[in-house]
């Protein structure tokens, strides 16, 4: 009878101590979420990977600083084919000859930009804002 006793009591103590592991461990966790999420940017609100952690926005009403205007037009893609020719302007596909927005035509989708007309006459938008330079072809690697 004894020897029962024994082993109720050391079961109620191996229950007892899982019950306590695993409510520290669901604390932890709880606990490890809640800090989680007051480093998380607002509602809505996506953050950049890529910034620096000490980035800092420019505002526009600063003394003495110019505040950068978003692009009015970004291209995101072109596609050339033999049959078609189309581009991802603001979000939106496009084909050439197409009428957008605000009196703008689609004149021309080349590979890499798009040659668009307005009331100011005819401007490019290009799919990358740097240059991409291409070794001459009389270099060669022979000495």
């Amino acid at each position: 009878m004894f020897e029962r006793q024994g082993k109720d009591t050391r079961e109620k103590i191996q229950v007892r101590r899982i019950r306590v592991f695993l409510f520290s461990l669901f604390s932890f966790f709880f606990s490890l979420s809640t800090a989680q999420a007051e480093l998380l940017p607002a509602e809505g609100e996506l953050s950049d990977p890529t910034k620096p952690p000490d980035y800092q926005a420019v505002s526009a009403g600063a003394a003495g600083v110019v505040a950068v205007a978003e692009p009015r037009w970004v291209l995101k893609s072109t596609l050339i084919s033999l049959s078609r020719r189309s581009a991802i302007l603001n979000g939106r596909a496009v084909k050439e000859g197409e009428q957008l927005g605000e009196g703008v035509k689609v004149l021309k989708i080349q590979p890499g930009s798009v040659l668009l007309k307005g009331a100011q006459g005819e401007f490019s938008v290009n799919l990358l804002s740097v240059s991409i330079k291409m070794p001459d072809k009389t270099w060669s690697s022979a000495p």
